[in-house]
């Protein structure tokens, strides 16, 4: 599944900062990020890149994956 965001992270100009399990933690400076909701555009491309393989994840694994996320800025 991780190999689906790294398009759309490199896309929006992303970072991956670490991995924390099956979690993803992905960053951008705050003045990167606002131009053009960068952060939230990229979501909605890796949402995209798994609704379109999820036929694929179905019938290999029986369910597709669900991509939770959340946003934060500042300190």
């Amino acid at each position: 599944m991780f190999s689906l965001a790294s398009d759309p992270i490199g896309d929006y100009g992303g970072e991956i900062y670490q991995y924390v399990g099956d979690e993803m933690v992905v960053t951008w400076t705050v003045a990167d990020g606002r131009a053009n909701a960068r952060p939230i555009a990229c979501l909605f491309a890796i949402v995209g890149a798994l609704e379109e393989a999820a036929p694929e994840f179905e019938r290999e694994f029986g369910v597709a994956p669900r991509l939770p996320a959340a946003l934060h800025a500042g300190r």
